[in-house]
C-alpha cells in the first residue's frame, strides 16, 4: 500500500513538469515556425533552398517525423491549460497524423513536393509562409505565461 501511495506522489508531481516541459516545446516551435517564415517571406528561395537541403539529407524525412510526434504529442499533452484546449488537442492528433502519413509519402515524395511549391510563383510561395507566421504566433498566443 505504501509503495502505491509514493508511486501516486511521483505521478502527482510529474504531471505539472510534462505540461511545463510541453509548454515550452509548443512555445519554441511556434516562434521557430513564426520566425522562418518571416524569414521566408524576406526571401522565399533562399528558404526553399534551406528546406531542399534538408530533404535531401538521409536523416531530413526523419528529422520531419520526429518533430511533428514530439510536436503533436506535446499539443495533446499541454491542451487543457492552453487558451484554446479544443484546437489544440485536435491540432496535436492531426500532428501525429502527419507524423504517420510522412513515413508513407517518403523522402522521393517530399522532394518532389519541394520541387513544386519551388516552382510556383513566389507570391503563392510568399501567401503560404504568411498562413504558417500566423500559425506560428497562434501556437505562441495559445500558451499563457504565469
Amino acid at each position: 500500500m505504501g509503495n502505491t501511495n509514493a508511486q501516486l506522489k511521483l505521478r502527482i508531481r510529474l504531471i505539472p513538469l510534462l505540461i511545463d516541459i510541453s509548454a515550452i516545446l509548443v512555445l519554441i516551435t511556434g516562434a521557430l515556425v513564426c520566425a522562418l517564415s518571416l524569414f521566408g517571406l524576406y526571401s522565399p528561395d533562399r528558404l526553399l533552398r534551406m528546406v531542399s537541403g534538408v530533404v535531401e539529407q538521409s536523416w531530413g524525412i526523419h528529422f520531419a517525423v520526429g518533430v511533428r510526434l514530439v510536436l503533436g504529442t506535446a499539443l495533446i499533452v499541454v491542451a487543457a491549460t492552453s487558451r484554446f484546449p479544443v484546437i489544440f488537442e485536435v491540432l496535436g492528433w492531426i500532428t501525429l497524423a502527419a507524423a504517420i502519413g510522412l513515413v508513407f509519402f517518403g523522402r522521393e515524395r517530399m522532394r518532389a513536393l519541394v520541387a513544386w511549391l519551388a516552382a510556383r510563383p513566389m507570391s503563392i510561395v510568399r501567401t503560404w509562409l504568411v498562413f504558417g507566421a500566423v500559425f506560428g504566433g497562434f501556437l505562441v498566443y495559445g500558451i499563457p505565461i504565469e
